[in-house]
């Protein structure tokens, strides 16, 4: 009786404790004042009520609509995108919709709801709240069944939560300290959302919360330098108000860092536009827009206006850092945007604008746009061209176009028509004369289109200058106009190579050293290899790759490119013979300008060739050659001075000498034999046979070795094997 006692107890217990379960389900499916959206008397054409009223009892609940409940704290504050209805009253009340403008209803507001009054059915996504039997002034009801005037609601809704760049692009790596976005999107997203970020290990670490109002309806963000240790981080994004919230996916963060430099970019002005000095103001008003991005930073700019002025801006992730600036100066002005990222990296840009008076004088304005300042050019042949040039007359309060292509109007806030000037029908750029110095060194100066377009062959890669200046005469009147200064830089596609070939300079001014870079890219990437005399270029990333020492196999051995013996390391020449440092190019001169009688500008350059006459048996040797290219005419024939027999004699007392023959060749390697097809310099730079002195260390010299230091060596050895001697006895 006991047992079944016990288990009739037992029983009772299980069952009790399942109705308990089945009771705590039935509560949690009813609907409290929580879920309550508002009340109304009736299910139809009813007054309505705010969601507490105690009468009332037709409920508009919001888990019953949207199939789940909301958990959001105070559902029923108002915020900027959350209003229901308005009623006229608390209880007992006429209605309009969300949009109604009566100044005596009550706002009737509801968690994440965004709700639009529709005529007869709501759009896709949206639900019915309720309807109304007009737009203002109406009843009620909580079906479609009577009334057409519909307020259809949509809850906002989470999207998913993503790593991106600041460019926006969806990223799943980053490397140590790279500044990333943490970005929420969803729809209807309003009020503040909570980002934490935790480290993705065994037990999650959280790492960092931050709380950003949503920046739009679907999408709210922010931003997180990455100074963690290597590892994997996701972040869980969670609206506020709602209590929604969605986990992202994993954020790989090396170890390692290395920043992406900025990129600077300028909208506005336009390069070659025109302002004009109103005379209302004194000032030419222009606006500074930029389009400047960096990949993993924040960044500051700072305008320079070209006439002393400038101006900075910080923080331009989040601000446009756009400016407008008055000049009250006329003439020609560089105008020079300079990025720089929160580790330092930076950027340039330059843009040239013209200022004028429209009483004043006659301006000409030297445009060039190639190459750009601050310009990367993949190639040592560059196509200058100032073409676009003009030259403005402004007379009585007008502007006249007096030579090239000028624009039609002034690009200010109040613009101005740049006419034709009637008295001038040739407005070619012929009426202007180009001045132009490249590199300090090399000059031209031309009218016309001679002087504003032509093919260079710079003779080296890496730092450039460009200067010029125009000249413009007309009735009498002539004027000169500022010098325009470009700063470029030349290479291949991958980069540069230093004249020491230590430094490799990438395109976007990244350097690196090529020695101990442990990376073959840096020295495989030019002709010859980037490694300095006496180290060779390694295959392949890692440990001794890259530029690896080579004096073992160069000294002493290789001094000149007649000393290799094989074709392929003559080629390669890793020891640096006939280059910069070597004695072949230090004694003949290479790398110096020669002016011709023609006034052409020819540049030698020096190196090693593998030399193999086919009609001698035997007669393969490497030779040192001079390659002299006219550098304003590069499609012009290429000669070279080939040297063999070269001998170079030992240093004694502070000179060497060096001697050689000499053959004048043309590009595909054949002798020369018409000399008055080659410039007369070439010639006199390449004799039959010469020799040149020049000064060398001077040799060391041993010490004296006399009787004194004699004596010490052998008693050093004496004792040395007495020791020796003692031990073994032992």
């Amino acid at each position: 009786m006991r047992m079944k006692s016990g288990y009739f107890f037992v029983s009772m217990v299980l069952i009790i404790f399942i109705l308990s379960i089945n009771l705590t389900f039935v509560q949690a499916a009813c609907s409290s004042d929580s879920q309550t959206i508002l009340k109304l008397s009736a299910a139809t054409n009813a007054h309505g009520a705010i969601y507490s009223d105690s009468v009332y009892s037709t409920s508009i609940w919001y888990n019953t609509i949207f199939g789940t409940d909301y958990t959001g704290a105070s559902p029923h504050d108002c915020s900027a995108n959350n209003m229901v209805l308005r009623l006229s009253a608390t209880t007992n009340a006429h209605a309009e919709g969300p949009t109604g403008i009566t100044s005596s209803y009550t706002n009737v507001c509801y968690g994440n709801l965004q709700c639009t009054e529709r005529t007869n059915t709501c759009d896709t996504g949206e639900s019915l709240v309720a309807t109304l039997s007009a737009t203002t002034n109406a009843h009620l009801a909580s079906d479609d069944s009577i009334f057409t005037n519909r307020i259809c609601c949509k809850a906002a809704s989470l999207g998913g939560a993503q790593w991106t760049g600041l460019n926006d692009s969806i990223i799943t790596t980053a490397q140590k300290n790279d500044l990333v976005k943490l970005v929420l999107t969803g729809s209807g997203l309003t009020g503040n959302v909570e980002f934490k970020i935790y480290e993705d290990l065994f037990i999650d670490l959280e790492v960092l919360t931050k709380t950003e109002t949503a920046q739009s309806s679907d999408k709210a963000f922010t931003y997180w330098t990455a100074n963690v240790d290597a590892g994997e981080y996701y972040f869980k994004a969670k609206v506020i108000s709602t209590g929604q919230e969605v986990q992202s996916g994993n954020l790989v963060v090396s170890g390692a860092e290395s920043n992406s430099p900025p990129t600077a970019g300028i909208d506005v002005p336009k390069h070659g536009a025109v302002y004009a000095i109103l005379p209302a103001t004194g000032k030419a008003q222009v606006f500074f827009n930029h389009t400047s991005t960096d990949r993993d930073d924040n960044y500051s700019i700072k305008w320079v206006f070209g006439d002393g002025q400038e101006e900075e801006k910080t923080n331009c992730i989040a601000n446009n850092c756009n400016t407008t600036y008055e000049y009250t100066n006329t003439k020609f002005k560089t105008i020079k945007l300079i990025v720089t990222d929160s580790r330092g990296a930076t950027s340039s840009i330059t843009r040239n604008i013209m200022i004028v008076n429209p009483f004043s004088t006659l301006y000409p304005f030297p445009l060039v746009w190639n190459p750009l300042n601050e310009e990367y050019k993949p190639t040592q042949n560059i196509e200058f061209n100032a073409t676009s040039s003009y030259a403005i007359k402004s007379e009585s309060g007008n502007l006249y176009c007096v030579a090239g292509n000028c624009p039609q109007q002034t690009s200010d806030a109040t613009p101005l028509i740049i006419a034709n000037d009637a008295s001038n029908p040739d407005r070619a750029v012929n009426n202007i004369n180009f001045t132009w110095t490249i590199d300090g060194n090399f000059k031209k100066s031309k009218f016309g289109l001679d002087g504003a377009s032509f093919p260079m062959l710079l003779p080296t890669q890496g730092k450039h200058t460009a200067k010029l200046q125009a000249f413009f005469e007309m009735a009498g009147q002539s004027l000169a106009s500022d010098e325009v200064n470009i700063n470029f830089t030349t290479g291949t596609a991958a980069g540069f190579c230093s004249p020491d070939r230590r430094i490799w300079t990438n395109p976007d001014g990244s350097i690196v050293q090529t020695v101990g870079s442990d990376n073959s890219q840096y020295c495989e990437n030019s002709i010859p290899n980037c490694c300095p005399n006496n180290y060779k270029c390694v295959a392949g990333v890692g440990a001794g790759k890259g530029c690896q020492d080579n004096t073992a196999e160069c000294e002493g051995i290789v001094e000149k490119c007649g000393d290799y013996t094989e074709q392929n390391k003559c080629e390669q020449n890793s020891c640096g013979a006939g280059l910069v440092g070597s004695t072949e190019y230090s004694g003949n001169n290479c790398g110096e300008i020669i002016i011709d009688s023609n006034g052409n500008s020819i540049f030698p350059n020096c190196g090693c060739k593998w030399f193999d006459d086919p009609t001698v048996s035997d007669d393969e040797e490497c030779v040192f050659y001079k390659d002299y290219t006219d550098v304003f005419n590069p499609t012009a024939p290429v000669y070279y001075c080939e040297h063999s027999n070269t001998q170079i004699t030992e240093c004694s007392g502070g000179k060497r000498t060096i001697t050689w023959t000499g053959k004048i060749k043309d590009q595909n390697g054949n002798v020369v034999t018409n000399m008055t097809l080659v410039p007369d310099e070439i010639e006199s730079e390449c004799p039959a046979s010469a020799q040149k002195i020049y000064r060398c260390g001077f040799e060391t010299k041993l010490p004296f070795f006399g009787i004194v230091e004699a004596i010490i060596a052998i008693g050093v050895l004496a004792l040395f094997y007495s020791i020796r001697n003692t031990r073994k006895r032992r």
